[in-house]
């Protein structure tokens, strides 16, 4: 992590996790997740809520260890989906004041991760900034700490990194999720001869179909460095046409790659795009 304060009443912070940027802006964006990182050295226990869209307000109550509690409170003014936040920040906390100050937080892809950078502007003490650039720097350590422990350190095998990898992002119902972990070379053959490739064509498969995008009734077959998954899309106007999938995941390096797909549509009626 790279902290920088070029100017007394502002901060920067810039940290890389071993994460796909969608499950790192999810743990940003989401209530739930960010109660499980959220929070400074002191604090022991946190309360989200938010109104995430651009005009939206967000509340966050801190618990610290003494008794005493912090609210910080704000209006997101821009929002980049999976690429940049802006949001303003007032924080009531005694000893690192920041009232009327201004968080962007940006997400970009690297190379088997994300660089997330932070800037924090407008304090009116110094003290405010250097409070906060410690509470970042407690915050995003722990959100790196649970993002890579899970995908990663708690991973006692391809199995656990594969279940991790879909119960933390897979699913989410907008479809450019494939981005970040379907495989260039992925292919998935429907019956009847429909050839899916890589992510336009998985998400053309689901969108002619009018699936959610969902799982259900999990089933996990792992060997070595091989998992495969069986589970099912949900047909968002009857369930009795769900489809059957089996889908070969390779893991390597610590990389999911998804790279073949059977799919039985016996009940459905696909129509290739």
């Amino acid at each position: 992590m790279t902290i920088t304060q070029r100017h007394p009443l502002m901060l920067e912070i810039t940290k890389t996790i071993q994460a796909p940027v969608p499950l790192v802006y999810k743990a940003w964006t989401q209530a739930e997740p960010m109660r499980k990182w959220f929070g400074c050295e002191q604090c022991n226990g946190v309360e989200v809520w938010q109104d995430f869209r651009v005009g939206g307000d967000f509340e966050v109550h801190m618990h610290l260890e003494d008794g005493n509690r912090v609210t910080v409170t704000g209006t997101y003014t821009e929002i980049q989906p999976e690429h940049k936040i802006v949001y303003t920040w007032t924080s009531d906390a005694p000893e690192s004041p920041a009232p009327d100050t201004v968080v962007t937080v940006c997400f970009e892809p690297v190379d088997g991760g994300t660089r997330l950078s932070l800037t924090q502007v407008d304090f009116k003490e110094a003290r405010g900034a250097s409070g906060h650039a410690q509470g970042w720097d407690f915050a995003m350590k722990n959100l790196k700490e649970i993002l890579e422990g899970n995908l990663m350190g708690n991973a006692k095998s391809a199995l656990d990194l594969v279940r991790y990898s879909y119960e933390s992002g897979w699913e989410a119902k907008n479809a450019d999720v494939l981005k970040e972990v379907l495989h260039p070379q992925y292919k998935g053959v429907m019956p009847g001869g429909m050839e899916i490739v890589g992510f336009e064509g998985a998400k053309a498969c689901i969108e002619s179909c009018d699936f959610e995008f969902q799982s259900r009734d999990v089933q996990y077959i792992a060997e070595s460095d091989k998992v495969v998954r069986i589970w099912t899309f949900v047909n968002a106007k009857d369930e009795s046409k769900n489809l059957r999938m089996a889908e070969l995941n390779i893991v390597k390096d610590g990389k999911i790659f998804f790279t073949e797909a059977f799919f039985d549509c016996s009940t459905m009626n696909c129509e290739d795009k």
